[in-house]
């Protein structure tokens, strides 16, 4: 009830708060810039050695129907933007998540071991709902690379012959052809984003 004595303890928690707040953006800082170092240098050393491993490939490798040129050039564009998006700030986000909810759980423990318990008996069904969520998006992303890789294909093709195409007059059907393959794409993600978004609003 002392005016004085509660000023100068808010006054003391302002300067706690701000300097918590401080300490916490300087790491995250650090640990976002470390792990976007460490992921490029892995997509760099991924994709030196995948178009190595192409160009020592046989002739007959380039022979085949799912080795043509656009969808091995969008094979090595896609494949290694994906590690590096696993490996860097995902997994800078998933050490945070953890090292959050270990501190959160000693915390409640250590203030109020009811509340604390209540929170572990929910945990499984946000995990579940957490593992659901991210199987739809890894669906979702690899349907997203393969339409990718088809559409890259029949652009690359056509480009490189593209006098042929024009001498036939083909240009409307390869549109037509090349906007097919993005509306089946789009369809996909228009009849999983209600159940995507349904999963992503439970899990937070």
């Amino acid at each position: 009830s002392d005016p004085v004595y509660m000023n100068r303890k808010a006054i003391e928690y302002f300067w706690l708060f701000c300097g918590m707040g401080i300490v916490a953006g300087i790491l995250c800082l650090v640990q976002i810039t470390f792990f976007g170092i460490v992921g490029e240098n892995l997509t760099k050393r991924l994709r030196v050695m995948a178009y190595g491993s192409v160009l020592s490939q046989e002739v007959q490798y380039f022979d085949k129907p799912t080795n043509s040129t656009g969808r091995i050039c969008s094979k090595l564009a896609d494949d290694a933007s994906n590690i590096q998006a696993a490996t860097g700030l995902r997994i800078s986000m998933m050490c945070q998540a953890a090292s959050t909810m270990i501190a959160s759980i000693a915390i409640g423990f250590f203030y109020s071991w009811r509340l604390a318990i209540f929170s572990l008996l929910i945990m499984p069904f946000i995990i579940t709902v957490g593992c659901m969520s991210a199987s739809v998006n890894s669906t979702q992303s690899q349907s997203s690379s393969r339409s990718v890789q088809k559409t890259v294909k029949i652009l690359i093709e056509v480009l490189n012959s593209i006098r042929t195409v024009a001498s036939l007059h083909k240009e409307d059907y390869f549109v037509d052809l090349y906007v097919k393959q993005l509306m089946y794409h789009a369809s996909y993600v228009r009849t999983t984003i209600a159940y995507k978004s349904l999963l992503m609003a439970l899990a937070l």
